[in-house]
């Protein structure tokens, strides 16, 4: 199964964890998301993010033995929230409180590993505020993370900065914390970093075409934005998912970027004296300033907005076409929302059509 980073460094969801699972549930469907956490260049599930939270206690034992000879006296058991969350034993997938409680559980776990007992009488919470000083001193905010280099920076800050150590079990756990969604059920994510994720590549004796699958209503609007520029835009199903495939261009997969540009090319197409580049530009980003001297330009801007900044003027493409002539600086723009268009690039020469017809500039102050 692959899956699409959509939103990063999370945080903690506090009481809003219901509505916000909800509203996930609902922009991308019940079981199409995930929240995970960042591990190097891995990414946890929650059972595999619970053993990273529990390899930090296990450590921890060892690190502080006195500390743990404290706790294994005088606790007959461990909690977090309230003595219900005993009934989760060994199992970090039971949860049946309100908040999601770790600590507890990767405090049991280290014991089994250990092949050790609980000796005392008391239910020891394990919380900052806890009554008992092994349980303060074993909150998740006062335990080192076993690979504090692997928390994002800037850590996000929150309770477990502030009486908390730095690089703790917790601020890991809170600022890796991500959401992603099944790659093959993304394509259009609302007011989103990512925009289109190909799903398939089609193959006959003709044509290679880019199955694109649209999870949201600007489905639709890609294929009437299609279909006024004169393309020719069927509606067929793979794996259950609407997708709208463009049947007189034979686009290719491309992963590309251009100099000094924060613009990503998805996908190109050729025709005799055309070229068509499926550019994603994400919120607050810019292409670079340039010029060609042979090929004449057309923004189709498909989904979001932009802004087409020349000398003199700037102006705003909004499910609408802008041209540009040759000879002219100009540069695209987005701001709060992204934006994907479709670029149509017109030239009679193969220099025209091609990255050589391409003159630069640092800023528009420049000559």
């Amino acid at each position: 199964m692959s899956w699409v980073t959509v939103e990063k460094r999370l945080g903690q969801f506090g009481k809003n964890k219901e509505s916000l699972f909800q509203n996930y549930d609902s922009k991308y469907g019940k079981d199409n998301w995930r929240i995970a956490w960042q591990f190097g260049d891995k990414d946890l599930d929650f059972l595999q993010a619970c053993k990273a939270y529990e390899e930090s206690y296990f450590q921890n034992s060892y690190n502080n033995e006195m500390l743990w000879n404290e706790l294994r006296n005088t606790a007959s058991q461990v909690y977090d929230i309230d003595s219900t969350d005993i009934d989760s034993g060994l199992d970090y997938l039971i949860q049946n409180n309100h908040s999601t409680h770790i600590q507890d559980i990767a405090i049991r776990n280290v014991f089994k590993r250990r092949e050790w007992e609980f000796n005392g009488k008391e239910l020891v919470q394990i919380r900052s505020n806890s009554e008992y000083e092994c349980g303060r001193r074993l909150s998740p905010m006062r335990v080192k993370f076993y690979k504090p280099e692997l928390i994002t920076q800037p850590q996000l800050q929150g309770w477990w900065n502030k009486k908390g150590i730095e690089g703790s079990v917790e601020e890991w756990y809170q600022s890796n914390k991500i959401l992603q969604v099944k790659a093959q059920n993304l394509t259009y994510v609302k007011d989103s970093q990512v925009l289109i994720q190909p799903i398939d590549i089609l193959s006959n004796d003709e044509l290679k075409l880019i199955t694109i699958g649209v999870i949201e209503s600007p489905r639709n609007d890609i294929i009437k934005k299609m279909q006024e520029l004169g393309y020719r835009c069927n509606n067929i199903t793979i794996q259950e998912k609407e997708c709208s495939v463009f049947h007189n261009l034979e686009f290719v997969l491309w992963n590309a970027k251009s100099k000094n540009s924060n613009a990503i090319y998805l996908a190109k197409a050729k025709l005799k004296d055309k070229v068509y580049l499926l550019q994603q530009l994400n919120p607050n980003s810019n292409t670079s300033i340039h010029k060609h001297e042979e090929r004449l330009e057309l923004f189709h801007n498909l989904v979001g907005e932009c802004w087409l900044k020349l000398e003199k003027e700037t102006k705003h493409i909004k499910q609408s076409t802008l041209q540009v002539e040759q000879e002219k600086y100009h540069q695209l723009l987005t701001k709060e929302k992204p934006a994907l268009n479709l670029l149509e690039i017109q030239s009679s020469t193969q220099k025209g059509l091609s990255m050589e017809d391409h003159i630069y500039k640092k800023n528009w102050n420049t000559n």
